[in-house]
């Protein structure tokens, strides 16, 4: 997993230890996962295809 997911990943379960955290912008938590893994499934992809390119 890239470093940026695992640093997401992060700050997800720091905003569920303590949602009173000034850092959390607000929203709900399932939807910041949803987009977490949204962003984690582009990243996987865009390395996938780069990694076909070096192939090639």
């Amino acid at each position: 997993m890239p470093k940026k997911g695992r640093k997401k990943i992060k700050d997800l379960v720091d905003m569920l230890e303590d949602p009173d955290n000034p850092t959390y912008v607000g929203g709900d938590y399932e939807d910041i996962m949803e987009q977490l893994e949204k962003e984690i499934s582009a990243s996987e992809e865009s390395e996938e295809n780069q990694e076909n390119r070096e192939e090639e």
